[in-house]
């Protein structure tokens, strides 16, 4: 049975996914490295690469587009 999450928690369990996820042979090592080293152009650049596939994820999730553009604009770091 899938584990659905509140918008508001969203960001968090999505950040946690991300982390755990397989990165793609095209995001270096050294990039996730430095990103979890607390670098924020690197994390920057990680939500930059998985901006698009992680909204897609959200949007079948949360069935509404609004509600997917709201919970990924509140995973964006924040500046």
């Amino acid at each position: 049975m899938p584990t659905f999450h509140h918008p508001a928690t969203l960001h968090v369990v999505m950040a946690s996914k991300l982390l755990d996820m397989t990165v793609s042979l095209a995001v270096p090592d050294i990039l996730v490295a430095r990103a979890q080293a607390g670098d924020e152009a690197a994390l920057e650049a990680l939500f930059r690469a998985f901006e698009v596939p992680v909204y897609n994820l959200v949007r079948r999730m949360l069935r509404r587009p609004e509600d997917a553009e709201d919970a990924i604009l509140r995973t964006q770091p924040q500046r």
